[in-house]
């Protein structure tokens, strides 16, 4: 018996969570306004280097076209099944599987500097094989881009046991999601707040979590969730436009001739980022929501294709071991393509209609 649940190409793709969110959600469907409204704002930690929408969790949680569950590994074995049979009852009942794994144990991990031995990352389950005793997997697998592969049965089980014996101190447990019929109702409001704190940098660890000081999400360094002060995060992440700030000091400061601190993930994440803006005015100028919208959309193309130069400018100067002109050109472009997402911002907040 062989089963696949949906699962399709994703207009962006820059973590697992959300990978797989824009793989099995249908973006025909009445998602499409959701995941526009959504996906706006940017962070990035000073300190970690870690960037992501605001915020991976919330999105994962607060999708309104996903259920969401969490079993733990002792409950598995205490049913007297194997995760593997829990997998295929699971993707039968329509569930996609989300776990964390040791990679080095699935072949379809390109090993490398990146995927270790002692690596662990996050992997979706959507379908399998029990002829062939196979799951169908999607993750990062290869320079860090989003595909699908397969897995045997018996290396998932070593994966999450090798997972298991090397992190005892973490909640071990697997996740599931089914994708539901949901009607949403798009609100312009909502849209616009969030395009204001992009704009305006606003943090808004501070803003939502005045009245929650502690936090046990540590910003995903080193895939645990920790203790963390609210005023950590007051202090080391930046939002919107000061990325580009943040960024731009930060490989303007750095030596000739020696290794960047800028991973090349932020610069990816600014790309999806206007990816899906295109996407955004598209659909507001759909909705005859736009004052010159026609010309909106060029403009929103326009940085797109500016966010995928400055992308390979930076993947540049990272092969190039801190190359003095490429350091230089790329700050000058960082500082260029923020200038024009400012003015885009002010244009597009200008000409909604609402």
């Amino acid at each position: 018996m062989s089963t696949k649940l949906r699962f399709s190409t994703p207009l962006i793709a820059h973590s697992p969570v959300i990978s797989a969110m824009f793989s099995v959600l249908d973006y025909n469907s009445n998602a499409r306004e959701w995941l526009l409204s959504n996906f706006i704002n940017l962070h990035y930690n000073i300190v970690t280097h870690i960037d992501q929408f605001y915020s991976r969790r919330d999105f994962f949680l607060d999708c309104p076209f996903l259920h969401k569950f969490t079993i733990h590994m002792d409950q598995i074995r205490g049913c007297s099944i194997t995760p593997s049979q829990f997998f295929i009852n699971s993707i039968d009942l329509g569930h996609y599987i989300y776990v964390v794994a040791k990679v080095w144990y699935i072949p379809a991990y390109q090993k490398s500097i990146y995927y270790q031995k002692g690596f662990s990352h996050n992997l979706t389950i959507y379908g399998y094989d029990s002829k062939e005793e196979v799951f169908h997997i999607a993750d990062h697998f290869h320079h860090s881009k989003y595909s699908t592969d397969v897995c045997s049965f018996s290396d998932i089980e070593k994966s999450l046991a090798a997972f298991e014996e090397e992190n005892k101190n973490y909640y071990n447990v697997i996740r599931t999601y089914k994708v539901i019929n949901t009607e949403y109702k798009f609100e312009i409001e909502p849209m616009v707040r969030r395009l204001d704190d992009h704009l305006n940098s606003v943090n808004l660890f501070y803003l939502h979590q005045k009245n929650i000081p502690d936090e046990n999400f540590n910003g995903w360094e080193h895939n645990v969730y920790n203790y963390t002060t609210f005023e950590d995060r007051k202090l080391n992440y930046v939002f919107g436009l000061a990325i580009y700030d943040s960024i731009a000091s930060i490989v303007g400061n750095e030596r000739d001739n020696e290794p960047s601190r800028v991973r090349d993930r932020v610069f990816h994440l600014l790309y999806e980022h206007k990816v899906l803006m295109v996407e955004r005015v598209k659909f507001l100028f759909e909705l005859s929501m736009l004052k010159n919208g026609e010309e909106l959309i060029k403009q929103a193309e326009q940085l797109r294709d500016d966010t995928h130069v400055l992308r390979n400018n930076c993947l540049m100067y990272i092969f190039s071991s801190g190359n003095k002109r490429l350091r230089e050109k790329l700050v000058n472009n960082i500082e260029k393509v923020k200038l024009i997402e400012k003015h885009f911002l002010e244009m597009l907040l200008y000409s909604i209609n609402c």
